[in-house]
């Protein structure tokens, strides 16, 4: 189920043609549409009126959207609700800018030693101020401001001591389980430009 919350905190559920498809993540598009994830990791482009006008793949296994509220500025990353055991690809992007033309792609991953767990280390949260791109790994006590090229502006480290440097397999009581913590949970650009971060 979708919610669109207006300022005046009005809540309406948009009707949209998605033909039983479970949604993970959701951002405005240009002229009044969506840009939509489903639980398969497929991208939607929804028009005004609530029809998919596109499906996408996407480098990443589980993708998710997040933008400004004009749709504009919509900014793809991976999942930190969920993640895929894959080989990695070195040249895949950290984040991809949206636009109707296509998927730009923004910095690089962060390939861990044990690669096929790639996609949760690079897996976390994005935002924008329309002008630097915010991103936080969902694993790591890290918070990157990046240019819409890609380009490393600054990094945010807070000390917190359950940051994960290098996510790995381990065994425990003769089990394989992966040695990782969340630290970044949300990340949104709030008023007077301010970034927040859960």
């Amino acid at each position: 189920q979708l919610l669109v919350v207006d300022d005046r905190l009005r809540a309406r559920r948009p009707v949209l043609g998605l033909e039983g498809r479970a949604l993970a993540s959701a951002a405005p598009a240009p002229d009044g549409g969506l840009w939509l994830t489903d639980a398969r990791g497929a991208l939607l482009l929804v028009d005004s009126a609530g029809r998919v006008v596109r499906e996408d793949s996407t480098a990443f296994a589980f993708p998710a959207v997040a933008g400004g509220p004009d749709g504009q500025y919509t900014l793809l990353v991976r999942s930190a609700q969920r993640f895929a055991y894959r080989w990695p690809d070195a040249a895949a992007p950290l984040v991809a800018r949206l636009s109707p033309a296509g998927q730009a792609p923004v910095g690089r991953i962060a390939v861990p030693e044990q690669g096929i767990l790639a996609e949760l280390n690079n897996a976390g949260h994005v935002a924008t101020d329309g002008v630097r791109i915010f991103y936080a790994p969902f694993i790591r006590d890290e918070v990157l401001a990046l240019t819409p090229t890609g380009d490393t502006l600054w990094v945010l480290h807070r000390q917190l001591p359950q940051s994960t440097h290098d996510v790995r397999f381990e065994l425990v009581d003769g089990a394989a389980v992966i040695n990782y913590h969340p630290v970044n949970l949300a990340m949104v650009m709030g008023p007077g430009g301010r970034l927040y971060v859960l």
